[in-house]
């Protein structure tokens, strides 16, 4: 796919998110996959300049990523990586009063 590409793009990651979350082959899902696959879906919607869309995606990928790996480590790099990705869209909708806990 080209790499202007952004609806393709964006179709590619959610077929690595329905691709993550049918786990390995003893049935155990990688959160933190995931997790990394629905935030690039997210970069390609903001970069689309869907926000509203975007901040969901965002939210969805931190709670995927806290969920850790398929031995429950949580790589907490990752998670502050999507975490400063929600606040920037949060920023740029203007969001912040109705941010919440995105943790929670």
């Amino acid at each position: 796919r080209a790499l202007d590409d952004l609806p393709g793009a964006h179709e590619a990651y959610l077929e690595a998110v329905t691709e993550a979350r049918r786990g390995d082959v003893h049935g155990r899902v990688d959160g933190n996959s995931v997790g990394t696959s629905i935030h690039q879906a997210a970069y390609t919607t903001a970069a689309g300049g869907n926000l509203v869309e975007a901040r969901a995606l965002y939210r969805e990928a931190v709670q995927e990523k806290l969920r850790g790996d398929v031995y429950r480590r949580v790589d907490h790099s990752s998670v502050s990586t999507s975490l400063f990705a929600l606040a920037q869209a949060e920023a740029e909708a203007g969001a912040f009063a109705d941010a919440g806990d995105p943790c929670s």
